[in-house]
Formats: C-alpha cells, sequence, structure tokens
C-alpha cells in the first residue's frame, strides 16, 4: 500500500475502531441478560460525502450485502445504497417527496415485491404536530451506480398525527407486514409510547397513530450519570432506530448508548415483548458516533448498525449459538 493511500485508510478507519471501544454499563444495564452475540465488529466506514447525517438503516430485499440510508431533516429526499462495508453503492432521489425530518428506513416483502418505506416522522424541535409515511419499491440493484443518481417514484404515501396532536419525537419506525402494521417507538419521554399506524390505508384521510401500550423496559442512565457527563449521557437511553425481524422472532433497539435485543416468544404480540425486560448487547461506546441506525440483515439475526456523526462506523453484531 502507498503511504498516501495508509494515510487515507488510517483517516478513515482509525475513528470508526476509536468509537468503537468498550465502556462499562451503568448498574441498570448490568442487570440485563447479556445476548448472545459477538461483536460489534467494525466493517467499515461510510464512504459517500453526501451521506453526512445517516438517520436510519435497512437491509436490502433484494441484494446480498446492500444496506439503505438516508440523511436526517432538510437534506435532499435521497436514498443511498451501500456494501456492508459502507462502500458507495449509488443515490436513488425519491421524486416528489419531501425530506422534512427523515428519520427511519425500513424494508420489507409485500406481495411478492420489496419495499422501501421512509419515516418522515422526526419532530423538527417541536415545531412540527403532522407527518408522513412514505413507501417506495426497492430499486432494482443491477440499475445503481456509484457515479450517477437515478430516481424512484412513490408507490403510496399518507400523512398522520397522534390523538393528542402533539408534537411528538419519534426516530424508531418499523414493520409487520403480517399484522399490516406499522410501529413507532417514541423518544424523548420515559416511559417511551409505543405506536401503530396501517402499513396501506385506504382513501386519503389523515391517520391517527393509535397508542399500544408504554415501553419502560430501556435502562435509564444512573442520576448521577446524567448529571456529571456531556448533555448526550443524559440522553443516553433515548431509543433512536428500532427493527423487528422478517420472521417475527425478535425486536432490536438502540439507544444513544445502548443496543437491545427483545426476543418474541410463539403467539406473542410485539407490545408484550417489548414490556419484558430486554437482552443487553455486548456495550461500545455509543456517544460519540450517535447511532441512529440499527437493522436485522436477511438471516433474522445478524444485526447492522451506523450513526450520523461522520466518519460515521457500520458495526455488525454476530449471533452465536447458545
Amino acid at each position: 500500500m502507498h503511504f498516501r493511500a495508509l494515510i487515507t485508510f488510517v483517516a478513515l478507519i482509525l475513528p470508526g475502531l476509536v468509537r468503537c471501544l468498550a465502556v462499562e454499563p451503568t448498574s441498570e444495564e448490568a442487570k440485563l441478560v447479556l445476548a448472545a452475540y459477538s461483536g460489534p465488529v467494525f466493517t467499515g466506514v461510510l464512504s459517500n460525502p453526501g451521506l453526512d447525517e445517516a438517520s436510519g438503516l435497512a437491509v436490502s430485499r433484494r441484494a446480498q450485502n446492500l444496506l439503505w440510508s438516508h440523511n436526517d431533516s432538510d437534506a435532499g429526499p435521497v436514498l443511498y445504497a451501500m456494501g456492508f462495508d459502507g462502500r458507495h453503492r449509488g443515490s436513488v432521489r425519491v421524486r416528489g417527496a419531501r425530506n422534512v425530518d427523515w428519520e427511519a428506513v425500513r424494508s420489507f416483502t409485500m406481495d411478492g415485491r420489496a419495499w422501501l418505506l421512509i419515516g418522515d416522522v422526526g419532530f423538527n424541535d417541536g415545531k412540527r404536530t403532522r407527518f408522513s409515511i412514505i413507501v417506495v419499491p426497492e430499486p432494482d440493484p443491477t440499475s445503481l451506480s456509484p457515479d450517477r443518481e437515478t430516481t424512484v417514484d412513490i408507490a403510496w404515501s399518507y400523512t398522520f398525527e397522534y390523538a393528542d396532536r402533539l408534537a411528538r419525537d419519534c426516530e424508531s419506525v418499523t414493520v409487520d407486514v403480517g399484522e399490516g402494521l406499522i410501529y413507532l417507538l417514541e423518544k424523548r419521554v420515559y416511559p417511551c409510547g409505543l405506536y401503530t399506524l396501517p402499513l396501506r390505508p385506504q382513501g386519503t384521510a389523515v391517520q391517527l397513530a393509535a397508542l399500544v401500550c408504554t415501553v419502560e423496559t430501556l435502562p435509564q442512565p444512573d442520576l448521577e450519570l446524567a448529571r456529571t457527563k456531556s448533555v448526550k449521557a443524559s440522553w443516553r437511553a433515548n431509543p433512536t432506530d428500532m427493527d423487528f425481524a422478517a420472521d417475527g422472532s425478535a425486536a432490536v433497539v438502540a439507544t444513544y448508548a445502548s443496543a437491545y435485543l427483545f426476543p418474541r416468544r410463539p403467539g406473542e404480540s410485539w407490545m408484550d415483548a417489548l414490556t419484558r425486560p430486554p437482552e443487553r448487547l455486548p456495550s461500545f461506546h455509543l456517544e460519540s458516533a450517535e447511532i441512529e441506525g440499527i437493522c436485522f440483515a436477511g438471516d433474522n439475526r445478524t444485526i447492522f448498525m451506523t450513526g450520523e456523526k461522520p466518519p460515521s462506523p457500520v458495526l455488525r453484531y454476530d449471533p452465536m449459538s447458545r
């Protein structure tokens, strides 16, 4: 490797490695059962400079070794494809859409087709009470190119509000195709509200997000930590993303400080699974990386994560046999 190439490699990789350093769990986190996972393994850095505030992560349902992400609020309505190593694979503009405050992207298969759902659900510092869901067909991976932008049309979209019309913040959106529902996990409050929306409602009426339950099982920061550390330390329990395994076997939730696995028993509802204490994924340092994207891989067990603060690492948890 040439010296200049080596310097570039170190400049990209070293910050990601630093951000993966393990930290001691808080007393509340330490009470949880440790999930049967190894990692996180550092697999790369988001290489596209245009993806500079990654706020969601979804695995492709059409290709191996492909992930999708997007930027946060006031950016273009663009989805970014990347390899598991973070290498840029292509940009896809959603024609006719606007990125007010995109906070989540999910992939799912329905009616024999692969789809990407975008959650325009951030509340822009409390100034917003009406939000939107956008669904597009997942683009053909063979049409992607790192050298040019392609476009995709909206398949369906709708606006929604919470029943109390409050400006609730949310960054965690996922899908249960069998139920025909979207699930949203609230941010900034404790306990967190878990809400549902129809996946594909009929008509054009504004939808109302229905409260399913409150989630009290995410460990909260020690009072001393919240008082003495940075502002982010006091936010460490805020959920920043959530995904359901496509086979319904588990949910995974990321916060600024950790990630948690919620196994789901046969015949159990998501409410039952999410209101039981989770298993804690192995600890790592999240605060500086600002993790805001998490997803299951196609095997429904491997987990990927990334953050919104460049250079953003791509991290992978690998399941271990019990």
